[in-house]
């Protein structure tokens, strides 16, 4: 099971080390309810669709990915 999600500096929540796309976080953050981030964050990794990590070795092309100094990590 893949467990690489990253946050970045500026709220977003990418769901693998190698994905291109991210949800922004940052509305859920700034709320006094955690529940409703727990809720989001919960749906997104439910939905996942860039298991990298799970599926790699059947990757036959290569997708745009953001480097973790971009991302702050």
């Amino acid at each position: 099971d893949c467990s690489r999600a990253r946050l970045s500096a500026d709220g977003k929540l990418y769901t693998c080390l190698f994905a291109s796309e991210a949800f922004d976080l940052k509305k859920y953050l700034r709320t006094e309810n955690a529940g409703l981030l727990e809720d989001f964050i919960r749906d997104i990794w439910q939905h996942r669709e860039d298991r990298y990590s799970e599926i790699r070795h059947q990757l036959t092309d290569k997708k745009d990915k953001i480097e973790m100094y971009v991302i702050g990590g």
